[in-house]
């Protein structure tokens, strides 16, 4: 994954600051002196972030914005990038694509358009162990992954759990093959 894009609106000043510190940044430092410059960079870039004192029409998409009264301790201007910074990766590291669904890991809801299916921490671990798996899942590996017991343990827990969730899916979403059945286990 390339880098986030933090880019310096009109102000040389702050870029030649940040710039002399490059190495100790953990995001793509670039300038812009003008709406045209500002659209070029922009215009492919889709993890970004723009650091300015004015308020800019151009730029689209939920990328941030960070508008600040100068002058700012560089030290609190690097810790705001950061944290903008994390919260965007922790939103693009939740949401998983399955198919046509969309599994959102932090919020712990299945959606497929507008609709939107709440699930308990298990049902989400339960999915995103299947779906991460290159090859279908069988009891005892769900057991021992997502449960944390040994293979030999006598329990119906797991089965139980997957038919529920199952039945969860195809009422809500009125999909039967979300999660398939098969001679050696489960697969998504």
């Amino acid at each position: 994954m390339s880098k986030t894009i933090v880019l310096i609106y009109k102000l040389q000043t702050l870029y030649e600051i940040l710039s002399e510190i490059n190495d100790l940044l953990n995001f793509e430092l670039q300038s812009a002196l003008d709406e045209l410059e500002l659209s070029n960079i922009i215009s492919d870039k889709k993890n970004f972030v723009v650091i300015s004192e004015t308020k800019i029409s151009e730029v689209q998409g939920d990328n941030n914005i960070i508008l600040s009264k100068f002058p700012i301790k560089v030290f609190n201007l690097i810790e705001k990038i950061n944290i903008i910074l994390l919260k965007k990766n922790f939103i693009t590291q939740s949401k998983i694509n399955i198919n046509d669904y969309q599994l959102d890991v932090n919020s712990r809801a299945l959606k497929i358009g507008k609709k939107k299916l709440k699930l308990t921490q298990k049902e989400t671990e339960i999915i995103f162990f299947i779906k991460n798996s290159n090859k279908e899942v069988s009891i005892s590996s769900l057991k021992k992954n997502v449960w944390g017991h040994s293979s030999e343990l006598e329990t119906h827990t797991v089965e139980t759990h997957v038919y529920r969730l199952r039945k969860k899916i195809k009422d809500f979403f009125n999909d039967s093959k979300f999660i398939k059945s098969t001679d050696n286990g489960y697969k998504i």
